[in-house]
């Protein structure tokens, strides 16, 4: 098998920018890395997300490839998270990108699936590595996307620029606030940054037309939050790993959402319903409240308060792509702990093989319901055919004959 240096699996350009600086920092310094973006038959929107990713990074003279390669063995594979479903590329060691600075979404992002296969999983701060030491080797790098960030000018307009930043889905704030939003803009210059969700997903379109109306410039995935961060005066989220992205950069930021805690997992609640707790962040789940919670962000008291919490939460190393190259080349170079690789080793096939016996199990469970379900129904189209045979003119008929048979054979047998 032909051995190279680094994969990195990319779907969408929220990833493809977290990770963009670094993986030009490898090929700066002579490393062979390989971008994937994989395909899928998928319609509901995230196939078109996945060809566009594709042909963008074409245009920026990359050169990802579609599908892997039995021949081809990596070093390293870098993900977001496990890809498998997609494409599944040979690798030594499997190594975790975040393109969120911390997660809003713990209920998808946390668990076990999404992060016990990694041998490192690169993390932002302290905070986010004591959570995630729990699967695997937490390794702390700087935010990349901030090397050589392009100032945009800002609007020519008196206005207070405000930045709407809405996840997608069911936890997303667009549908309660468009009305709101009318109104803010009495006030304030409005620029929308869609999620990548939101700009390819089919049952999202209703809420893109909308936003799109009512915003004064409105971006998809394709423009780098990093950037539109450095025009905004005010960041408006809601359940979007955005609030940490805004945290990052020291912009102001409120939030509005119905329930801020809604991706909770078990009883570990959402950072940022923490973070609201403790008075780092106006909030309110009540959309007239909405222009409160903005005076309160842009206060002297919500600002300092905020530009502490994120020395606390993030790391900022002088050089961080050079910090991010150090990281990779230890495990190019093998200069880790190999006990510890051993032992995770044992820790990932026993639960992979757990795993695949309870989808075997639910596999089995699943066919003997269709059976039963099966001899249920034939039973009662036997049953149907009784009950038709009996009750029908058939029976009847029959019913007749037997009657009349009888009558002759005694008649017969009376004469005879």
């Amino acid at each position: 098998m032909e051995k190279r240096d680094v994969a990195v699996t990319i779907q969408n350009l929220v990833q493809f920018y977290s990770i963009k600086n670094g993986i030009d920092g490898l090929i700066k310094k002579g490393y062979k890395v390989d971008i994937y973006v994989p395909k899928t038959s998928d319609t509901s929107g995230f196939g078109k997300m996945f060809d566009s990713t594709y042909d963008y990074l074409i245009s920026l003279n990359y050169t990802p490839f579609r599908e892997s390669d039995d021949e081809l063995i990596y070093k390293i594979l870098l993900e977001p998270y496990p890809v498998d479903e997609y494409i599944k590329i040979n690798h030594k060691y499997r190594i975790k990108y975040k393109y969120s600075l911390l997660s809003a979404k713990p209920n998808l992002v946390y668990g076990p699936s999404h992060n016990i296969y990694y041998d490192a999983i690169l993390c932002f701060g302290n905070y986010e590595k004591n959570i995630l030491n729990v699967y695997s080797n937490a390794e702390i790098i700087g935010n990349l996307k901030y090397e050589n960030i392009k100032k945009l000018n800002k609007p020519e307009t008196d206005k207070k620029v405000l930045l709407y930043l809405p996840t997608y889905g069911n936890v997303s704030s667009i549908d309660s606030i468009l009305e709101q939003l009318q109104q803010l803009k009495d006030k304030y210059y409005i620029i929308t940054k869609l999620h990548h969700g939101t700009s390819y997903l089919q049952d999202e379109k209703d809420r893109t037309n909308k936003l799109m109306e009512i915003s004064d410039e409105c971006y998809n995935h394709k423009t780098e939050l990093a950037e539109l961060l450095t025009i905004a005066d005010i960041v408006l989220s809601d359940n979007s790993g955005a609030i940490f992205e805004t945290l990052y950069a020291k912009v102001p930021l409120a939030v509005y959402s119905e329930d801020i805690n809604k991706n909770k997992l078990d009883n570990f609640d959402t950072t940022q319903y923490r973070l609201v707790k403790e008075g780092y962040i106006p909030y309110t789940n009540h959309s007239d409240e909405i222009p409160n919670i903005l005076e309160q962000a842009l206060s002297s008291k919500y600002i300092e308060k905020q530009k502490n919490l994120s020395d606390e939460l993030f790391y900022r190393p002088e050089n961080p792509v050079g910090c991010f190259v150090n990281v990779i080349e230890k495990y190019l170079n093998d200069h880790i702990n190999f006990d510890y690789k051993k032992i995770h080793d044992v820790l990932v096939n026993d639960y992979t093989s757990k795993v695949n016996t309870i989808s075997q199990l639910s596999n089995d469970l699943s066919a003997l319901q269709n059976n039963s379900e099966n001899l249920a129904r034939q039973i009662e189209e036997k049953n149907t055919i009784i009950s038709y045979y009996e009750n029908g003119k058939l029976y009847r008929i029959s019913k007749k004959i037997y009657n009349l048979y009888h009558k002759i054979f005694k008649r017969s047998k009376k004469n005879g």
